[in-house]
């Protein structure tokens, strides 16, 4: 049993982005097949990352939730984004779908969910991070082995690798900042 959760009063929020987070990215597509039927529903998963949430989410640290953007220009992206989500994460309940261009945060508050200094969202992209600061919420950007190449996140980092070999990192890691946090961080 995890340290924090002893002493839990309220589960984490995790908000987990989609493509180059959970769904490897396809370095190199084309960008017409991002709008082609399956495209999205076909992404290889990050077992790693993935591995890392189921556990954490069985800890009961987590109340996990999926926010990604998708094209709207063709039904294929969010329709096949639900497909993989059900097929990858079938333990994750809420879905929230953002039309691609928006901010994130605000589309994810205007659908119910509160970011606040218990809301952590895994992304991969850093303008996504700096809006879930912005909106009071704690940004962990995924390093996937693609990004993070511009320097321009300088806060918290997750590492593909170590999530390969260790189930429990991700949780571990949430201590870590939850450790890092003010006292209130559970209120």
């Amino acid at each position: 049993m995890s340290g924090i959760k002893k002493g839990l009063r309220k589960k984490i929020v995790l908000g987990i982005d989609l493509d180059g987070t959970v769904a490897k990215w396809q370095l190199g597509t084309p960008f017409d097949a991002l709008f082609e039927k399956d495209y999205y529903a076909n992404l290889e998963p990050e077992e790693g990352l993935i591995s890392n949430i189921k556990y954490s989410f069985d800890e009961g640290l987590i109340e996990p939730v999926v926010i990604s953007a998708y094209f709207t220009e063709v039904p294929y992206p969010k329709e096949d984004k639900i497909k993989w989500c059900k097929k990858h994460l079938p333990f994750v309940e809420k879905i929230i779908l953002v039309p691609y261009g928006q901010n994130k945060m605000e589309y994810a508050k205007k659908n119910g969910l509160k970011i606040n200094n218990n809301f952590v969202m895994i992304e991969d992209f850093t303008q996504s991070l700096n809006d879930v600061v912005n909106a009071g919420g704690i940004g962990v950007k995924f390093m996937n082995g693609i990004n993070g190449t511009n320097g321009t996140w300088n806060g918290y980092k997750l590492y593909k690798a170590g999530l390969d070999h260790y189930d429990w990192l991700l949780s571990s890691y949430l201590e870590q900042i939850v450790r890092l946090k003010p006292k209130n961080f559970w209120n």
